[in-house]
């Protein structure tokens, strides 16, 4: 084990990897920028209750504690990097500016720049507020004396002029926040995933526009251009508020394509609607290099889906958050990726009362897909996996896309809608019985289930030799769990398990936590 090697005082004396190692507990809420999951902004700055704010306070406190833990602690305090307020951008590009001075010796102990591996930027960039904010920040920030040549090539492809934002009239500032935000991507040596925050409300991509210009402008200068945003390989759309598509967003737009068509960046988390992926140079329509894509809310699924399988040709995870009405054609949508997906996740989106109540009755558009009309048609359900995804391997699916009821799963065959080489398939149960149903129809709903699992499970030597793990996922708060009928399910577990084990599936059921030990 080494010492640290920027320090001759070291205190306490511990190897520095141990110390680095004891910090990193504190860094444990950071991760979930990493993973572009579940980053929310906090009710205020200063809350108390959100994981980053305190965690981001105890690592300022351990920078202070000597110089020796400044030096571990301060790297893992700019690793990952959340943006809260136009503020955050302006010290962050004041930060990293001052950083880069050879008279800084920060530039050598820290490398602040290359440090930065996530960044999520939570901040409305073409929002009045912000923009004032960043007027504001602006002229009161005080700039290093020396700029680095590099930084100064940065600063005029951005558009910046140090000192002189503020002499313009408010209208010239519109883009002022996205030009900072550019320069600081620009200033970054190291990034790997960046966050960004899209208005439910937006109807016009462009809005993002000068965030494009900047990165466009950058990648392509001869100087600088090689080492702009060189390893970004994620990146994730998040709403403002809510969750899914918006209404009024106009379709055939597509928002952030100069990061789409990054040649390093290998995965697209769109948690919002984004509009399909046009990426035009020079030379016409080109490739992208995404491998996995997310799109939850999409405003129209099959344009999407023609549009990537263009364009994406390396594509092989897939993961849909459908809305309703989309499960009519999602046969037809899915079918031009359908040769090149490895892996699939198709889930339908919940609905605004579903997600502040999940026991809240769900939508008209969902009732639709959970209690069509009677008869022996598949309602718009997906039964095109067997024939078409040859390469499919890993798929998690809700029970209410691929049949109508429990009924008809066991009539169709589970083995019969799903590809033949799967390995790994992920059932989420999402069917509810009308609120009007009586005990005894709930009763029979669950034993349909269990009949239709047990004849998979002697199935699957000739319908899906390959599979090897099979999850039954009833975890979801909507599915009525707790009732005497769910309870008999609960005790056919073992059965079921079985039943999957004598053909060589490893079964498992996936709970909510209160019932985790009797699964």
């Amino acid at each position: 084990m080494s010492t640290n090697p920027t320090s001759s005082d070291w205190s306490p004396r511990l190897p520095f990897e141990v110390v680095t190692e004891i910090f990193r507990w504190v860094e444990v809420p950071y991760r979930e920028l990493a993973l572009n999951e579940k980053i929310e902004r906090p009710n205020r700055y200063s809350d108390p209750s959100n994981p980053y704010l305190i965690s981001r306070k105890t690592l300022r406190h351990i920078c202070l504690a000597s110089r020796s833990f400044n030096a571990v602690a301060r790297r893992l305090l700019y690793r990952n990097v959340m943006l809260l307020h136009a503020t955050d951008i302006v010290l962050l590009f004041r930060t990293l500016l001052e950083e880069g001075s050879p008279n800084r010796e920060s530039r050598v102990q820290y490398g602040l720049r290359s440090n930065i591996e996530n960044l999520a930027c939570l901040v409305t960039l073409f929002d009045e507020a912000a923009i004032r904010e960043t007027a504001e920040a602006w002229r009161l920030l005080s700039l290093p004396e020396h700029v680095e040549p590099f930084d100064m090539t940065v600063l005029y492809v951005s558009q910046l002029r140090l000192g002189r934002i503020l002499d313009e009239q408010l209208e010239g500032f519109f883009a002022t926040p996205q030009f900072l935000l550019g320069s600081l991507l620009g200033l970054t040596a190291q990034l790997r995933s960046i966050t960004l925050q899209c208005p439910m409300s937006l109807s016009d991509t462009g809005a993002y526009a000068p965030l494009d210009t900047v990165i466009r402008s950058l990648r392509r200068h001869p100087q600088v251009g090689q080492n702009i945003l060189a390893h970004l390989s994620t990146l994730a759309v998040h709403p403002e508020s809510g969750y899914g598509a918006s209404g009024r967003f106009r379709h055939g737009q597509t928002l952030f394509p100069s990061l789409l068509e990054l040649p390093t960046l290998k995965t697209l988390l769109a948690r919002c609607c984004i509009g399909p992926p046009r990426v035009v140079d020079s030379d016409g329509a080109r490739g992208l290099s995404l491998e996995r894509v997310a799109l939850h809310g999409s405003c129209d699924l099959e344009a999407d889906m023609e549009s990537y399988a263009a364009l994406c040709q390396n594509l092989r995870y897939l993961e849909i958050y459908a809305k309703a009405a989309d499960v009519v054609a999602m046969d037809t949508a899915l079918l031009p990726v359908a040769d090149r997906i490895e892996s699939l996740v198709l889930r339908l989106m919940p609905s605004a009362a579903h997600r502040h109540n999940p026991a809240t009755t769900i939508t008209a558009a969902a009732a639709a897909v959970d209690h069509p009309g009677e008869g022996d048609g598949d309602g718009g359900r997906v039964a095109s996996l067997r024939p078409n995804f040859t390469r499919l391997t890993s798929l998690t699916i809700e029970d209410r896309i691929l049949f109508r009821d429990a009924t008809q799963m066991e009539r169709v065959g589970l083995a019969a809608r799903l590809p033949k080489y799967l390995v790994s398939l992920v059932l989420v149960e999402q069917w509810n019985p009308p609120p009007s149903a009586p005990h005894h129809g709930q009763d029979a709903h669950l034993n349909a289930v269990t009949r239709a699992l047990l004849d998979a499970a002697g199935e699957c030597p000739e319908h899906l030799p390959s599979l090897r793990n099979f999850v039954l996922d009833r975890s979801q708060p909507r599915v009525r769990q707790g009732t005497t009928p769910d309870d008999a399910l609960r005790t056919r577990y073992p059965e079921l398990k079985t039943a999957f084990a004598a053909v060589g599936v490893e079964f498992a059921v996936r709970e909510l936590p209160h019932h985790a030990s009797n699964a």
